[in-house]
């Protein structure tokens, strides 16, 4: 009698604790809205979806969009560009204030633009005890790899073109210095300091209590916290260095002041 009570006693409990295990997958816009999850990198998604450019449609890399200008691009970042027609410096500088990239929060165009999602993987490892009404967890997370889709929208000049040698020069310094601003904002979305801390929130994660439904499956309910939990911490650190990102623009008048520069990264 004692030994059927035991092993009752010894099933009732093995029965109500557990382990689990999932890959998980969040992206965020570049305002930290989760935009899409449970894809992994490199799949087919909806969003954020490969950046159509000009490369693709031209079958031209984006240093032969700028011949006789030595500019320095980045492997990882997609650059698009949009063609204005100009014969002088002047008209081509007004081309970009007609033609460039619309930004809507301040209902102006700005000569480039850098547009990016950030997103992350990583594999939970969980274990936990039913205790009704709560359910225990001791959630793990490890093998965190970070993702960022960039990118630079540039101006181009149209075959019909023709600049004088001057006029030509004088674009060439406009061109590779809207090309280091955007470079810079790239350095900040990139910033390892942004991704350090969130890595810090994730490692956080040691303990969870979730109210018992004997409705749902423990594990799903158990990664919906968890990925509840770290899609703040991704919307957190989004507007992070989305703020950052807008005081350089702030500091520097979206690079018109290229003299601060030194000033915002001091």
């Amino acid at each position: 009698m004692r030994l059927f009570g035991f092993l009752s006693v010894f099933f009732i409990f093995f029965s109500l604790t557990g382990t689990s295990a999932a890959i998980v997958y969040q992206y965020f816009d570049d305002e930290g809205t989760l935009i899409v999850t449970n894809i992994p990198p490199g799949a087919k998604r909806p969003v954020p979806a490969p950046v159509e450019t000009h490369e693709q449609e031209t079958g031209q890399t984006p240093e032969k969009q700028y011949p006789g200008i030595k500019l320095d691009f980045i492997d990882d970042v997609y650059y698009d560009f949009y063609p204005i027609t100009a014969h002088t410096f002047q008209e081509a500088v007004m081309g970009t204030s007609m033609n460039g990239p619309f930004e809507a929060r301040e209902n102006k165009r700005y000569a480039a633009q850098t547009r990016w999602k950030m997103g992350w993987s990583y594999k939970l490892r969980s274990t936990y005890a039913i205790e009704r009404p709560y359910v225990y967890v001791t959630p793990e997370i490890y093998d965190v790899q970070f993702r960022s889709d960039i990118t630079v929208l540039l101006p181009v000049l149209a075959e019909d073109s023709s600049l004088s040698a001057h006029d030509r020069m004088l674009w060439e310094k406009f061109v590779q210095g809207l090309l280091a601003h955007e470079h810079d904002h790239i350095a900040l979305i990139k910033d390892a300091s942004f991704r350090q801390e969130a890595m810090r929130k994730m490692s956080a994660l040691r303990e969870m209590t979730l109210e018992y439904d004997p409705a749902a499956v423990v594990e799903d309910a158990i990664r919906g916290a968890v990925e509840a939990q770290t899609a703040k911490i991704g919307h957190d650190l989004i507007r992070e260095i989305k703020a950052r990102n807008d005081e350089y623009d702030r500091l520097t008048e979206h690079g018109l002041k290229p003299e601060m520069r030194q000033v915002f990264f001091r």
